[in-house]
Formats: structure tokens, C-alpha cells, sequence
């Protein structure tokens, strides 16, 4: 194989592994979200928690209380393929 074909094929390796990085710290911030909201915790005590910024964390607090009811992997789902 060429040269250039190589350096694609680790190009998009590379490019997959991070996108799976970045969807597990998503899927397991969510999941932290899901537990803390169901322990009764306020947002700034789960922005505190988790040790990010508010900005950070509104968006993926606000996707959890607009569906509480789901089960936490449907919630991961659906939150990624909106991200996407």
C-alpha cells in the first residue's frame, strides 16, 4: 500500500479513537448526573462534584431532567446521536 493511503488509514484510527474518548467522558458524566439528580443533589453540588465548569455540565443537566424517566444507556444513546 502507498505511502499516503498508510497515513490516511492512521489518520481516521486516530480520529475514531479520540471521537470514543470523548463519548465515553460524555456517557460517563451523564451517568454521574443521573445518580447525583437521583440522590437529590443541586446543580452547583454536581457542578462541584464533578469538577467542571457550569457551562459544561448545564447542557448535560438539563438533557437529564428533560428525560428522567428513560433508562441511562437509552439516555446516553440519544444524547450522542444528538451531538453528532
Amino acid at each position: 500500500m502507498c505511502k499516503a493511503l498508510e497515513e490516511l488509514e492512521e489518520r481516521g484510527r486516530q480520529e475514531g479513537r479520540l471521537e470514543g474518548r470523548l463519548q465515553g467522558q460524555i456517557e460517563n458524566k451523564l451517568k454521574l448526573i443521573v445518580k447525583k439528580i437521583h440522590k437529590n443533589k443541586s446543580f452547583d453540588q454536581i457542578v462541584d462534584e464533578l469538577e467542571e465548569d457550569a457551562d459544561v455540565v448545564q447542557p448535560l443537566y438539563d438533557f437529564v431532567l428533560k428525560h428522567i424517566d428513560w433508562g441511562e444507556d437509552e439516555m446516553v444513546q440519544k444524547y450522542l446521536e444528538n451531538i453528532e
